[in-house]
């Protein structure tokens, strides 16, 4: 079905930051590895950024964030 998933990045520090939101499967983990679903980057000058994504997954996917 589809899901909804968002990322919201504020930092105050002087690092550029770049994050990506991943897929996974749940019965086969070490297939396609991690595949991306969403990117997203801070330069320093940036007080914060989001992204928003709709993501189809499958029955045991799961989502986590790369950086």
């Amino acid at each position: 079905g589809l899901y909804a998933t968002s990322l919201s990045l504020q930092h105050h520090g002087a690092l550029d930051l770049y994050f990506t939101i991943m897929k996974q499967s749940y019965y086969n983990p070490n297939r396609c590895s991690l595949c991306s679903v969403e990117e997203i980057s801070k330069s320093k000058d940036q007080r914060s950024e989001c992204a928003f994504a709709v993501v189809n997954m499958k029955a045991g996917e799961k989502l986590s964030v790369m950086c």
